[in-house]
């Protein structure tokens, strides 16, 4: 399988309410197959591509992506899956306000992956 999920379920708290996102969501999409996510406003859709984009992370259950566990990896974990796995398109611009769009789109000192700033090599971006 390429993607497979595991009794996903995703809670959070807005001040003292909890909001269950997700709840026990199990799926699995081989290689090649197209899916379209459909449902009302509020019925988790954003939630589930954002913890299958490795965005965030599930209160329960797995995801399991090309056989990694994805739901086991740390923010620098996470930060590589995403730098080397995933293209994520957001329906908002996420632009950093005091820089230009062209220097957003090449900085890699946003990157949870390079927090300080330096690349692989240790070079400064």
């Amino acid at each position: 399988m390429l993607i497979k999920t595991q009794r996903l379920t995703r809670i959070y708290f807005s001040g003292k309410i909890q909001v269950t996102a997700l709840k026990d969501v199990s799926l699995e999409l081989g290689e090649g197959v197209f899916v379209a996510v459909c449902g009302v406003s509020g019925s988790g859709k954003s939630t589930l591509l954002n913890l299958l984009g490795g965005l965030d992370t599930p209160t329960s259950g797995t995801i399991e992506v090309e056989g990694c566990k994805i739901s086991d990896l740390d923010r620098r974990g996470l930060a590589l899956y995403r730098r080397f796995s995933v293209g994520i398109i957001f329906q908002s611009f996420n632009l950093i306000p005091s820089f230009r769009p062209l220097r957003t789109s090449n900085s890699r000192s946003c990157s949870p992956a390079c927090p300080d700033g330096k690349d692989e090599e240790g070079l400064r971006t």
